[in-house]
C-alpha cells in the first residue's frame, strides 16, 4: 500500500500507482461532482442571471445617455446687441441695424426722459413774423446741459411742427450752437395751436421723442390793439 500522503496528492490529479488509483479517482470524482453541483445550483444560476441583466441594463443606460446628449442642440448665443431706435432688432454680435442703420448697442438701457427747455425770440411771436426757436437739453439726474449727441438719420436733431387743423406741417433740423442749444428760425402762417415734436439722441442715453405746444396769437389783432386803446382814451 502507498502512504496516505501520496494517495492524498494523487487525489488532486497525480497519476496514482496501481491499486490506489480507483480509490483516489473515485474520491476525486466525488469531490469534483460536488463542486459542479454547487456551480449548477438554481440559486447560483439566478444570481448570475440577475447580475448579467444588471450589466446589460447599465450598458443600455450608458448608450442611451450618450445618444441623447449627442441629439441635444447647443444653446443659442444670447441676443444682447440691440438697436436704440428699434429695440425689436437684436443680434448676438455687434453690427448695424437693418432698419435705421444705427450701430447696435450692448444691452437694453432703461429709458430716461431728458429735460427739454423751449424759448422763443422774440417772446411775443406773431403770425407772419420770423421767430427763432431755441431748444436746450439737460441731463435728467443732474440738470447739466448735454454736449454730445448721436447722429440719427444723418442729423442730430429732427423737428416736426404740426398745426392744430393739420393744414401746416414742417420737418426741419435745428443747428447746434456754441452754447450746446439747438436753434431754428421759422414763421407761423396763422394763429392757433402748434404741436412740436423733438427727436434727438443724447450720447450715452436713450433716444428721445419729446412734445411741446405753442399758442400763436393773431398778429393782426395785436396790431389793432394800440389803436383801440388810443380811441378808448379819447372817449373817456
Amino acid at each position: 500500500m502507498w502512504p496516505r500522503a501520496m494517495i492524498a496528492v494523487n487525489k488532486w490529479g497525480c497519476d496514482p500507482p496501481i491499486g490506489a488509483a480507483r480509490v483516489s479517482d473515485a474520491s476525486h470524482r466525488s469531490r469534483l461532482g460536488q463542486n459542479r453541483c454547487c456551480k449548477r445550483s438554481p440559486k447560483l444560476r439566478r444570481w448570475k442571471s440577475k447580475k448579467g441583466k444588471d450589466d446589460v441594463d447599465m450598458l443600455s443606460l450608458i448608450l442611451f445617455s450618450a445618444l441623447f446628449a449627442a441629439q441635444i442642440p447647443e444653446p443659442a448665443a444670447p441676443l444682447d446687441y440691440v438697436c436704440p431706435m428699434d429695440p425689436e432688432v437684436r443680434a448676438a454680435s455687434p453690427g448695424i441695424c437693418s432698419r435705421c442703420g444705427m450701430k447696435l448697442r450692448l444691452g437694453v438701457a432703461d429709458h430716461l426722459e431728458y429735460a427739454l427747455d423751449l424759448k422763443l425770440q422774440p417772446r411775443a411771436v406773431r403770425t407772419g413774423s420770423a421767430a427763432e426757436l431755441i431748444f436746450k437739453i439737460a441731463q435728467p439726474a443732474t440738470g447739466k446741459p448735454v454736449h454730445d449727441f448721436e447722429i440719427v438719420h444723418e442729423r442730430l436733431f429732427h423737428l416736426f411742427i404740426v398745426s392744430e387743423d393739420l393744414s401746416f406741417f414742417l420737418h426741419e433740423h435745428p443747428r447746434l450752437a456754441e452754447d450746446y442749444s439747438f436753434r431754428f428760425k421759422t414763421c407761423f402762417p396763422k394763429p392757433g395751436m402748434y404741436r412740436l415734436l423733438c427727436d434727438f439722441y443724447p450720447k450715452g442715453g436713450t433716444p428721445q421723442l419729446l412734445q411741446r405746444t405753442l399758442l400763436i396769437p393773431d398778429g393782426t389783432r395785436l396790431n389793432r390793439m394800440p389803436h383801440f386803446l388810443s380811441s378808448l382814451r379819447r372817449m373817456i
